[in-house]
């Protein structure tokens, strides 16, 4: 287990977690705990609800979080990545035709297995895959990037003998790679990021032993939205005869076009990468399909094997899978497929185009603005700020209250957080106008700057 699991079990560290959760459980009993005591269906009906009944309280429960995002009484910060109806509509016809598809049972389901490999091979070749890549869907960005490093876990077990196996990253790599530690005996050992917001690839270096099996990159990182030093990390990695494990769950199916469309990124984050060995995309996030679907690539073959699963003695015969999951809706599978098939490159191509220059408005909005510092310093889907001056994280919930927009709470340094999408690129001017009145507002009273 990694050290950071470990310090969970020193009593101080115990007493400070069971204080923030204490917290949060108090935080959702009082935002939430009223209204589900006053819907709440406690025991499985004996005769079965109404199909009316059924639909109203859903259709009721989706109208109250649409308000969220639609614009007219909310903006969402996140979460909501394409927020056209008709779309949608269309998406769902799909989804109803293959509701009972199972790509557990191939043979009665062939065409959803074949949807799933066209995703598969689609998304290898935005990210430059030759003949010998590959790779499988999984169930969203968090299992993509466990399985990730339980291949590489097997490999080096196998390959190497190495037994307390340990992998290397950044503060602000996703937690997926924490869990997957939890789950996998990996130490998870991680290095600080630079004032670039990057990570920083001299603590990397430090941090590699013998026992080390891969190294992480993000492009981007979800609290600042910047991308690390991909290539130096790959490289490094190379140098070790480890994997680098590149981690485009976020930039997705924006990353391919930003270079291309003429904006600047200092890094490269695909297969050309010489010592890139595996990679993350969710089509559920900018290639508009429904949650859940993400692909995770591999540069080779025998590296995506070793997180295969065969069970061969069992009564009920040969078990094998391709992920955590058993079986999987097929469903999921069909909705993303349709959403990217619907789309095209040149539709994510004009997507990635409007998202990438909202952002950089937002940069520019901001530039030698003193009162808030952009923590975002690339071309990238995310627009993270932080100040000296006010308290961004107290700045959040006014947001919220004052001007219906839901921004996301980062943290080290504490930080404001927009994944920008098709839901808010429309009305980046009304987000600057309210950061900066949110501003002046906090500053004129100092009680605004508690949270």
């Amino acid at each position: 287990m990694g050290f950071n699991f470990a310090a969970a079990w020193v009593p101080s560290v115990r007493k400070q977690i069971k204080g923030e959760m204490d917290k949060l459980k108090h935080d959702c009993e009082r935002q939430f705990g009223d209204a589900r005591k006053a819907t709440a269906v406690k025991d499985m009906p004996d005769t079965g609800m109404s199909q009316e009944a059924i639909i109203d309280r859903i259709r009721k429960g989706a109208e109250g979080s649409e308000k969220l995002w639609t614009n007219e009484s909310g903006n969402l910060a996140g979460g909501i990545y394409y927020k056209d109806a008709k779309h949608w509509d269309f998406v769902s016809e799909v989804i109803r035709l293959t509701v009972v598809s199972n790509p557990l049972h191939m043979k009665e389901f062939q065409y959803i297995a074949q949807m799933e490999a066209e995703i598969i091979r689609w998304t290898l070749n935005l990210y430059k895959g030759d003949a010998e890549a590959c790779g499988l869907c999984a169930s969203g960005g968090t299992e993509s990037i466990v399985l990730a490093m339980l291949a590489y876990r097997e490999q080096a077990r196998q390959e190497r003998g190495i037994t307390q196996p340990n992998l290397v990253m950044s503060e602000t790599a996703h937690p997926s790679h924490d869990k997957a530690g939890h789950f996998f005996g990996i130490e998870v050992r991680k290095i600080p990021i630079t004032k670039d917001f990057r990570a920083d690839l001299n603590a990397m270096r430090s941090a590699i032993d013998s026992n080390t099996i891969v190294l992480i990159a993000s492009a981007p990182e979800y609290a600042f939205g910047n991308y690390d030093p991909i290539n130096d990390i790959a490289a490094l990695a190379q140098s070790y005869g480890i994997g680098c494990h590149c981690d485009c769950c976020l930039g997705s199916f924006v990353n391919p076009f930003i270079k291309p469309l003429g904006f600047a990124v200092p890094y490269q984050f695909d297969f050309t990468v010489p010592g890139i060995t595996s990679i993350t995309a969710d089509p559920h996030k900018y290639a508009q399909g429904p949650k859940g679907c993400s692909v995770l690539m591999f540069k080779t073959k025998a590296l995506r094997d070793y997180q295969f699963f065969v069970c061969a003695d069992w009564s009920g015969g040969l078990y094998a899978t391709t992920s955590l999951a058993g079986a999987r809706p097929g469903a999921m599978i069909a909705g993303n497929w349709a959403a990217m098939a619907k789309a095209g490159k040149k539709g994510f191509e004009k997507q990635a185009k409007s998202i990438l220059t909202t952002q950089q408005n937002l940069r520019n909005a901001f530039k030698d603005d003193p009162d808030i510092t952009v923590s975002s310093h690339t071309a990238s889907p995310i627009f993270s700020f932080t100040s000296t001056t006010v308290n961004v994280i107290a700045m959040s919930d006014l947001m919220a209250k004052k001007f219906n927009w839901t921004l996301h709470k980062v943290q080290n340094p504490p930080s404001g957080h927009l994944t920008v999408t098709n839901a808010t690129e429309n009305h980046w001017q009304d987000f600057v106008k309210a950061i900066k009145q949110c501003t002046e507002m906090m500053k004129a009273d100092p009680s605004l700057n508690t949270n």
